[in-house]
C-alpha cells in the first residue's frame, strides 16, 4: 500500500495495485471480468479483502466455532478467486478480517 502524496497522477497513469472487497456474491465478483481485461494490457497486482462481523452468540465456545468456519469458508472462497485471475495473468493476495464493531457507550 502507499500513502496519498498529494499529487495528481498523471495523465493516463493506471494503478499498479488494486484493492477488491468481495462478499462472495455474483454482483460482488462482477469486478472479475474487468480485472481480467485489464490485465491483457498491463498485469496488476490485486489484493482481494473480505471483512466480515463475527456472528454474536452465548458462550464463547461458540462465538469461536462460528467465526473460524466463517474465516475457513471466506479463505477458501478467496484462494478460488485468486486462482482464477492468477490464471489470467494478475498477482494476487487474499485477506480476510473480522471487525468487531464497538458496542454504543464504550466509546469516547
Amino acid at each position: 500500500m502507499s500513502r496519498p502524496t498529494g499529487r495528481r497522477p498523471a495523465a493516463g497513469a493506471r494503478p499498479e495495485k488494486i484493492l477488491v472487497p468481495l462478499d462472495g456474491s455474483r454482483r460482488g465478483e462482477s469486478v472479475l471480468a474487468t480485472l481480467t481485461r485489464f490485465a491483457r494490457v498491463r498485469p496488476r497486482s490485486v489484493l482481494l479483502l473480505h471483512v466480515f462481523t463475527p456472528a454474536l452468540h452465548r458462550g464463547r465456545a461458540a462465538a469461536y466455532h462460528s467465526h473460524s468456519a466463517e474465516r475457513m469458508t471466506m479463505e477458501r472462497y478467496l484462494s478460488r478467486v485468486g486462482d482464477r485471475l492468477r490464471r489470467g495473468g494478475l498477482e494476487v493476495r487474499a485477506l480476510v478480517r473480522s471487525f468487531s464493531p464497538v458496542s454504543p457507550g464504550c466509546g469516547p
